[in-house]
């Protein structure tokens, strides 16, 4: 369910509700097999919610998002097609048809830009995305929104007045993915503050105290509201 969101758009035996934002629309809980049969009005969805329905046909779900040419956020939970082992697969589903959705079920996909980066920090502002210079973003809240799956990481170097970054909920399982979060923050030209899981606060100190840390992150005062003057917490 969209938590900034708290009127649902309606199935046709349903009636509608009134709009919350221009672009959005929800159709949750409604026992929705074939999204086709939804009564839309096709190219003009930015962002959707069919969470907690009944949908497990991809060529069904695939001929409905081919109509939506716009949309950028889709949230599927709590369908068959979105099942715990069907995770991968969704995500490589989404991935490879449709380039221009950027999260799916709150967590980025591998095509990823401007755009899912503003949602994730203006959120429940989504009207304002549009009207937002990327670059005059002062803090960024990533957590939990998986940014190991973004491919051009490049995105981040347009974030040039960014100050605070929180990356908890990103526990990584190997070097890759730790040396893609140390890139990110590479890409980051003034970040000062830090908020991340126990697992990479201890590198970003152990960097600290080999003195490479600077070249990650040449303006970082703290991390985890430690202070890098004050030294590691004991």
């Amino acid at each position: 369910m969209l938590k900034y969101c708290n009127k649902k758009s309606a199935h046709p035996k349903f009636p509608k509700t009134k709009k919350v934002y221009e672009g959005l629309k929800e159709f949750d809980d409604q026992e929705i097999e074939d999204p086709n049969e939804l009564d839309v009005v096709n190219d003009e969805i930015v962002v959707l919610s069919l969470w907690g329905n009944n949908i497990s046909d991809l060529e069904k779900l695939k001929v409905f998002l081919e109509k939506q040419s716009k949309l950028k956020a889709i949230w599927l939970n709590g369908n068959p097609v979105a099942s715990k082992e069907n995770k991968e697969a969704l995500f490589d589903f989404i991935e490879t048809n449709f380039p221009n959705i950027e999260l799916l079920n709150s967590q980025f996909t591998k095509n990823a830009g401007e755009w899912g980066l503003k949602f994730a920090t203006l959120y429940p502002k989504i009207n304002k995305i549009g009207k937002t210079d990327i670059g005059s973003l002062t803090s960024l809240d990533l957590s939990d929104r998986d940014v190991f799956r973004i491919k051009n990481i490049d995105v981040f170097s347009n974030l040039k007045s960014l100050r605070t970054l929180d990356i908890r909920g990103h526990e990584f399982q190997d070097l890759a993915e730790t040396n893609k979060l140390i890139a990110i923050f590479q890409k980051i030209p003034k970040l000062e503050h830090i908020y991340c899981d126990q697992q990479l606060e201890d590198i970003l100190w152990t960097f600290y105290g080999n003195k490479k840390l600077e070249s990650v992150c040449p303006d970082l005062l703290s991390i985890n509201s430690y202070y890098l003057s004050e030294g590691k917490p004991k």
